[in-house]
């Protein structure tokens, strides 16, 4: 029993000198107090230094961002401070489905999504990060989405909307729908170009031929997962005062 005593003593000192993972905000928007109709160029952000740049119909309305698709790109960017490892996480709801009978036709009923160091990628100029594509039709309903990333050399462990553990490697990003982690491990490049060194800029994108689908944002924001480790000397610390303790109760 005591060495049984000794053993839980002795791991629970070296399971905090393993570190813990800990999320702070960098960045949020909830677009409260922000009139109907107000474009979001510039910094109107509410939690932290960020910009919006954006291009074509987008708009605030009933504290929450529209974006709405006319057959061109219409563009929502963020860009706040990049971070190496860490997370986007936002509300999204599909308004409206693009109109086949449109001129051009609507075709798609996509969002492409960036996570780039600083700006939108074109294929002229492009932006080191990485990118995906959200299938608009699949958000009837207000859904989170988290995008996951890792920028930097090591992997790292996070807590999923799910509430499962899960470990992302460098150089990847993991994309959940609600509680669904949807694509794991994915590749973190766009237009390959090679992975970013840190991510700051959120942007969204309408297809080109993509008309009368709209789009709802809500609660937008950039997490940073920062890793904390104690002391080389403080777990041996740890461990020294677990034994004292095991010794004085074995002497008397």
């Amino acid at each position: 029993m005591k060495k049984l005593l000794l053993i839980v003593l002795v791991g629970f000192a070296l399971s905090i000198s393993a570190g813990t993972v800990t999320a702070d905000l960098v960045w949020s928007e909830d677009f409260s107090g922000i009139a109907d109709g107000t474009s979001v160029n510039g910094d109107t952000t509410s939690t932290g230094a960020g910009t919006f740049v954006t291009n074509g119909n987008v708009a605030v309305s009933g504290e929450q961002l529209i974006l709405t698709a006319d057959g061109g790109r219409e563009t929502l960017q963020i860009d706040s401070a990049g971070v190496e490892c860490g997370f986007f996480t936002f509300d999204l709801q599909q308004l409206t489905a693009a109109d086949p009978t449109a001129t051009p036709a609507g075709t798609r009923n996509s969002i492409f999504t960036q996570m780039t160091e600083g700006g939108r990628s074109t294929g002229a100029a492009p932006v080191s990060g990485f990118g995906d594509t959200i299938n608009g039709t699949q958000f009837g309903a207000v859904q989170t989405v988290n995008y996951y990333f890792n920028s930097s050399t090591a992997a790292f462990t996070y807590v999923g909307p799910d509430g499962s553990t899960q470990t992302i490697d460098p150089g990847t990003y993991d994309y959940w729908q609600g509680t669904t982690l949807v694509d794991e491990a994915q590749t973190q490049t766009t237009n390959g170009t090679t992975a970013p060194s840190s991510v700051g800029s959120l942007v969204f994108s309408t297809f080109n031929q993509e008309n009368g689908s709209s789009y709802a944002f809500d609660n937008l924001s950039l997490n940073s997962i920062v890793h904390s480790v104690p002391e080389p000397s403080s777990s041996l610390l740890l461990v020294g005062l677990s034994l004292v303790a095991f010794t004085r109760r074995r002497k008397s």
